[in-house]
């Protein structure tokens, strides 16, 4: 059902500062979003990418199906400190 249609890929990060994940590369313009958790960004993106595909309706090429393929990329990276390291 979804081979031919196009795949939406949304990048979240991890913002170490903030505490949350966040949206950062999307192929949705206009595409913001944030959550404390990836479960809570989710539930928020499940309300907001069809809301926004809606809006920039020309993404869907004309298919005007009720599901489109979505992939979330989550990246995480923490900077740990590194003591005197035993040899």
């Amino acid at each position: 059902m979804w081979k031919n249609m196009k795949t939406f890929k949304i990048i979240a990060i991890w913002d170490e500062e903030a505490e949350v994940w966040s949206v950062d590369e999307s192929d949705i313009p206009g595409l913001v979003a944030w959550g404390a958790t990836r479960k809570e960004l989710i539930e928020k993106l499940e309300v907001l990418v069809p809301e926004m595909l809606e809006l920039n309706g020309h993404l869907l090429d004309g298919d005007i199906s009720k599901t489109v393929p979505l992939e979330l990329i989550a990246n995480y990276s923490k900077r740990f400190e590194v003591g005197n390291c035993a040899r």
